[in-house]
């Protein structure tokens, strides 16, 4: 009985604790409204928290400069570090306003089932400490005056370095094919009847045929096959091909449109004179144009960049390929999606890239075992194939290829520095508090099933998203998840019917994440803490179901050195099972966020 009766006190201390920091924010709101949000860069008023203020603007300004120095670089490391220590004692002050509220009914009850130590331990939890918060609060003031008094050395003012203009890692493109097309017929001649049928037609005289697909399914390569298609010359008397990328500039991409119109260099520099060229070259014309890789979703910039196309004659199309379902809906209701490729077709491309023009007959049967495995590995994405052709062409022998098989592909080097610079960019275009939520599912092992509704929830107890005059917390982490749904981050899942809203991250979106999470996220799947950073502030246990037992073994060998000395900042700590067993005897003596137990691949 009295072992019932524990795991019962344990079930419901699981389940407030599963719900208690996400629903903590939201009762201390009200009185926490002078304090900010730790995530935004606001005013803050009173000389306890200005430094807060400070820290924030100093990082915001030194991420739009370029910082080369390694002193500097160092400095503002341990101001992103003094930043982190603020919002804990920030977060702390919150759960001290959440106190008032505190459930006194449940408090009493685990207070009067407990003994011993574990009765001292939830003590310890309902009690108040000002003085230690403000000793903290103390602490963090000094360390920023230390820092400040090398402030010079970052170069942040107004007169000081240079914006940051880092190139794009993606190379532009053209009009000319580079590769064969695979697996893609069917989407070819989709869009082509798109481009011929007179029934696409609008009021207008253009119409546009939106592709929207993840970083690396083929976009442009399909786009480049139909641009050179037979079935388009007798269609269109002119065809022009412009690459957009990130940096929507309308005056350039209205000077990049002219060159292509009149075919020759463009030296006006006024809007008036490109498009008096433009409309005047196209005038009475049917025109067939790619926008390759449009990432800016402003309509304002996009209406103003299709002007001087008004001139041409009605039937006109311009094909758009885009990472944004959300830019693709901004300019067209209709809206081709790439999905990616089947594991037979992946191995084509595969095989192509091993070849590199040499003779077919050199890859045996036992080899084209081997490279369908490596193939499959690359989830239909045809940017990674591509890439684990390139590793397999080292060497067409069995000895290789095997070892490429055996080995994690998204370890080897070459296929990282093929495909994560494309994916990166797409990283980088999202805001900051995307940025936060993308990074915390590498918390999570691959294929994993997430649920939109508990993911949502993990994010509100992080603070990721706050609520503004508009919309409560809740609704905008929800818009964070489908944006990152819109960029192809996660994707429906197939397995699930799309009322269910589960989800999946590919393998190389998953890989991005645990790039970018750097140090400050760590999953551990055999329990041990060797490799985990001193300096991680979210982590993650994602023991198989048959090593379950290890969860006790690990709290027994690492409970000794999980403080919070060795890690101060830790905030989280997720288990992530399909079993629950030994929960109960599974703690930490750090200062943590959240402790949660989740059921299943999908939160069940």
């Amino acid at each position: 009985m009295a072992r019932c009766g524990g795991e019962r006190m344990v079930d419901e201390l699981r389940d407030v604790l599963d719900d208690f920091a996400f629903r903590a924010k939201r009762l201390a709101a009200p009185l926490l409204q002078p304090f900010g949000r730790a995530s935004e860069a606001v005013a803050l008023d009173g000389p306890e928290i200005d430094w807060l203020r400070r820290i924030r603007a100093a990082l915001r300004a030194a991420e739009e400069r370029v910082v080369t120095d390694d002193f500097v670089r160092l400095w503002l490391r341990e101001l992103e570090d003094l930043e982190r220590m603020a919002e804990d004692v920030l977060e702390e002050l919150e759960f001290e306003a959440l106190r008032a509220s505190r459930p006194e009914r449940f408090k009493l009850q685990l207070l009067r089932s407990s003994a011993g130590k574990r009765k001292r331990e939830l003590s310890s939890l309902f009690s108040s400490s000002p003085d230690r918060l403000n000793r903290k609060i103390g602490k963090i003031m000094e360390r920023y005056n230390d820092l400040a008094r090398d402030r010079d050395a970052l170069r942040l003012r107004s007169s000081d370095g240079e914006r940051r203009r880092e190139p794009s890692p993606l190379t532009p493109t053209s009009c000319l094919t580079k590769c064969s097309l695979h697996g893609r017929e069917r989407d070819k001649k989709q869009v082509i009847k798109l481009l011929l049928s007179d029934e696409y037609n609008c009021q207008g005289v253009y119409s546009v045929v939106p592709i929207v697909g993840a970083a690396g399914v083929g976009k442009t390569s399909l786009v480049q096959h139909i641009y050179n298609d037979e079935a388009l010359r007798s269609k269109f008397d002119m065809k022009m091909w412009v690459w957009v990328c990130q940096e929507f500039d309308v005056l350039k991409l209205t000077r990049k449109l002219a060159e292509e119109a009149t075919e020759s260099p463009c030296g006006f520099a006024e809007m008036n004179q490109l498009h008096r060229i433009i409309a005047k070259r196209l005038e009475g014309k049917r025109f067939l144009l790619v926008l390759d890789d449009v990432w800016d979703e402003s309509l304002v910039r996009w209406t103003s960049l299709l002007v001087p196309l008004k001139s041409a004659a009605p039937g006109s199309r311009i094909v758009v390929t885009t990472r944004s379902a959300k830019v693709a809906r901004m300019m067209a209701f209709k809206i081709h999606q790439l999905g990616y490729l089947t594991d037979t077709t992946c191995w084509s491309v595969c095989r192509d890239a091993a070849l590199q023009d040499r003779d077919p007959s050199i890859i045996d049967d036992g080899l084209i075992s081997i490279g369908k495995s490596v193939a499959a590995k690359c989830k239909g994405l045809p940017l990674a194939a591509n890439a684990a052709g390139s590793v397999l062409s080292i060497a067409i022998d069995r000895k290789h290829w095997e070892t490429v098989e055996q080995s994690d592909l998204w370890a080897n080097n070459e296929v990282i520095d093929h495909t994560l610079p494309a994916l990166l960019v797409s990283y980088n275009s999202l805001q900051k508090p995307l940025k936060h939520c993308f990074s915390y599912c590498s918390l999570f092992p691959k294929e994993y099933v997430f649920r939109k509704d508990k993911l949502v929830r993990l994010w509100l107890a992080q603070g990721f998203a706050a609520a503004d005059g508009e919309s409560d917390a809740e609704d905008i982490a929800c818009r964070y998840f489908d944006n990152l749904v819109e960029r192809f981050f996660l994707q429906q899942s197939p397995s699930y019917d799309h009322n269910e809203q589960r989800y999946v991250m590919h393998d190389l979106y998953r890989e991005l994440a645990e790039y970018v999470a750097a140090d400050e996220y760590s999953r551990i799947e055999r329990f041990t803490l060797s490799n985990v950073n001193g300096e991680a502030r979210h982590l993650s246990l994602t023991p198989s179901e048959t090593h379950s037992h290890e969860i006790g073994e690990f709290h027994a060998s690492n409970n000794k050195y999980m403080n919070e000395s060795q890690y101060p900042g830790l905030r989280t700590l997720l288990v992530v099972s399909s079993w629950k067993k030994n929960f109960e005897h599974t703690k930490t003596k750090c200062s943590v966020q959240s402790f949660c137990m989740f059921k299943g691949s999908g939160f069940e």
